[in-house]
């Protein structure tokens, strides 16, 4: 005979006192002279972990499993021999249900929408000059911009509005810090990621040129809400690295490939294809990107006989 042991839980993890009742189907069995009639087994899970464990011939049995006033029922087949075996492994139907997806998105019907909703994109920071000791942040003709991006399980926002600020204490002055605060991050934020440009050409940094000029500051545990930036624009420049703002929201949902691969995101504005420099833009329609210039071109039609060409460009935002 084989022992079958097993764990009755509910379906949120609770362990079940269950009454579990075994009825055989392959008998009545006929040889040397013995007739083996229908077995009918009842016992009942232990109160403290749910667990059981009961002897078996060999054959096929219907379970029964009550608990709660209400009755779970499913096919098994126990092999020949001797030993243990969890129940799960001696299934002989199926116990979970198996979802199909349809053979097509639309049947004809009006039934609803898909919608995809992205993390609201984060405030600016406030950024202000404080005294600090240790800091090198220049005192003079220094100006930093600043931005915020939220992190997600499945993507990340765009940048936040830019937090710019201009020194004017006309000479450099050691012992200042730029103190940056945020507000509160929303649910499922996994972590806040800090920008801040690396090239002071002198003027309040232009959102005209983003991303170029901006490096990723610092990334912070989610619960953060503020960081002091101590360093000055060279020391800055020195360790940015060529990774990228983030230029559009992947937190709303993606199509993925076979493979888990992102092959479309969707934002509350466009639709995104990671790896390429395209997306399809709400009311504007397909769009290119240019990295050398950090512009969205918009494909357009023009002329007769028509013409296809690119408009002159727009920001990420």
């Amino acid at each position: 005979m084989i022992t079958i042991t097993g764990i009755i839980e509910d379906a949120s993890g609770a362990n079940l006192h269950a009454t579990l009742h075994f009825v055989s189907l392959s008998t009545p069995l006929v040889g040397a002279g013995v007739i083996t009639t229908n077995s009918d087994i009842i016992i009942k899970s232990n109160p403290a972990d749910g667990t059981f464990s009961v002897p078996l011939a060999a054959g096929n049995y219907q379970v029964l499993i009550s608990a709660g006033g209400k009755t779970s029922s499913f096919m098994m087949a126990v092999p020949a021999g001797s030993g243990y075996a969890s129940i799960e492994s001696l299934v002989s139907s199926p116990l979970v249900y198996t979802y199909s997806a349809p053979a097509s998105l639309w049947n004809g019907v009006w039934a609803g929408s898909v919608q995809f909703t992205p993390l609201p994109t984060p405030a600016a920071p406030t950024a202000v000059e404080i005294p600090h000791t240790g800091g090198n942040v220049d005192s003079g003709a220094a100006h930093y911009s600043y931005w915020i991006s939220f992190v997600t399980s499945v993507g990340e926002t765009v940048v936040s509005s830019a937090a710019n600020l201009a020194l004017t204490g006309g000479v450099a002055s050691p012992d200042k810090a730029i103190s940056l605060s945020w507000n509160a991050t929303p649910s499922g934020v996994t972590a806040v990621r800090v920008w801040r440009t690396f090239v002071d050409a002198g003027h309040t940094y232009d959102l005209a040129a983003f991303p170029a000029g901006v490096g990723l500051l610092a990334t912070l545990p989610a619960s953060t809400t503020s960081y002091i930036d101590i360093e000055n624009t060279a020391q800055f420049a020195a360790r940015a690295t060529a990774e990228v703002p983030p230029l559009y929201n992947t937190t709303a949902g993606k199509f993925l490939d076979g493979n888990g691969a992102a092959m479309a995101c969707f934002t509350d504005a466009d639709i995104i294809f990671p790896g390429s420099n395209i997306r399809v833009k709400r009311n504007t329609g397909l769009q290119i990107y240019n990295p050398d210039t950090a512009l969205w071109h918009t494909l357009v039609v023009s002329g007769n006989p028509p013409r296809l060409g690119i408009d002159a460009g727009n920001t990420h935002i």
